[in-house]
């Protein structure tokens, strides 16, 4: 499914994808970037939204699929992923706006990244004994949980 996902966003002239924002979890938008090019895809068509877990595709003004579905290998093979394609002008036409608004929040905020890049730490995991890179700071696991 990536791999067929890669291709449209390389062809087709109005493809667009929003995916969760790894920042979310610790991670890097660079290094997750870094993994959709290597898989293939267009990237200057990615844009990151913070919760974010639904997914659709609207296709031709006509098919639209929403739904839970990963688009990973077991997210299209043994998870119980499920989405629905809806094939109806209306349903794609009542999405588009959400899509669309979506989008153009996704990339102001990317351009407002680009100019002040937040200074979120990412998590790194050290072997016993081994200092932090500078600017960081150890914690044994059990420290960064809540107390409640």
């Amino acid at each position: 499914m990536a791999g067929a996902l890669a291709e449209k966003s390389r062809k087709l002239q109005d493809f667009r994808l929003i995916v969760r924002d790894p920042a979310e979890f610790g991670g890097n938008p660079e290094d997750v970037l870094d993994i959709y090019q290597t898989k293939g895809f267009n990237v200057d068509r990615i844009r990151f939204q913070p919760r974010c877990h639904n997914k659709g595709i609207i296709a031709d003004g006509n098919r639209t699929l929403i739904g839970s579905h990963n688009f990973t290998s077991a997210g299209t093979t043994v998870n119980r992923d499920a989405s629905l394609l809806l094939e109806h002008a209306g349903v794609a036409a009542y999405y588009r706006p959400i899509f669309e608004h979506d989008w153009k929040v996704a990339t102001e905020r990317a351009q407002r990244n680009a100019l002040a890049p937040e200074r979120r730490p990412r998590m790194v995991l050290a072997a016993p004994g081994e200092q932090p890179p500078p600017g960081m700071a150890a914690y044994r696991f059990w420290e960064l949980l809540d107390d409640d």
